[in-house]
């Protein structure tokens, strides 16, 4: 926590400060608990509990170093893959990688149990692309949890910028800001259903996708 007031301090600081600054802050303790904090949670709305539950098979699409859900899964039965267009060469015991673009992964229909994804569909671009990975997302696995932005988040930790959802004139980040009815219109999440919930209590609301 020492250095979270020069993190938020960073607000007013060019982009690449800016990064620098969210890329510290979540390599602290505290973030690592908050991570496995949103673990939990995303347990509690499936039914499913992930550190101490029997093994299942789960794919984490976009998985980039595997710090939002592959590392905190090191030790438990499950067997987890993780795909992503770059291999950052992740070695852990109860994980494989599948190198793919996520909208064409080279796996038969439902093969996992659950697929999820954590603060990546915001980022696909064009829309024709996203549609497809969210679709493929609903092909891979019997069941899926999305995590994506909230409109309703007070911090938004990209900009790290109080509000910036609902300001008029906003600074332009390539980043897909949807309501939770907008998600839902994809034909991949048509059947789906959303949860709001805090990421970091008070500052950062996320929406997740479960179906």
């Amino acid at each position: 926590m020492a250095n979270i007031d020069q993190t938020f301090a960073a607000t007013q600081a060019p982009p690449s400060l800016r990064r620098d600054a969210v890329s510290a802050w979540w390599r602290t303790g505290l973030a690592t608990r908050l991570k496995r904090r949103r673990i939990e949670i995303m347990g509690r709305i499936l039914g499913i509990d992930f550190f101490d539950g029997p093994a299942l098979s789960i794919c984490d699409v976009g998985c980039g170093s595997g710090k939002d859900f592959i590392r905190p899964l090191a030790g438990t039965p499950h067997r987890l893959t993780g795909v992503d267009v770059v291999d950052v060469d992740l070695q852990q015991s109860n994980f494989q990688f599948i190198q793919s673009d996520a909208a064409r992964i080279d796996v038969p229909d439902g093969l996992y149990d659950l697929a999820v994804s954590f603060g990546v569909l915001e980022h696909i671009e064009p829309m024709e692309h996203l549609c497809e990975v969210i679709s493929e997302i609903r092909r891979i696995s019997k069941r899926f949890a999305v995590v994506v932005p909230c409109v309703s988040t007070r911090l938004e930790p990209h900009v790290l910028k109080f509000g910036w959802p609902l300001q008029p004139a906003r600074e332009r980040i390539d980043i897909n800001y949807l309501s939770d009815q907008a998600w839902l219109k994809f034909a991949g999440f048509s059947e789906a259903r959303t949860h709001r919930f805090d990421y970091v209590p008070g500052l950062i609301t996320n929406l997740m996708i479960v179906g």
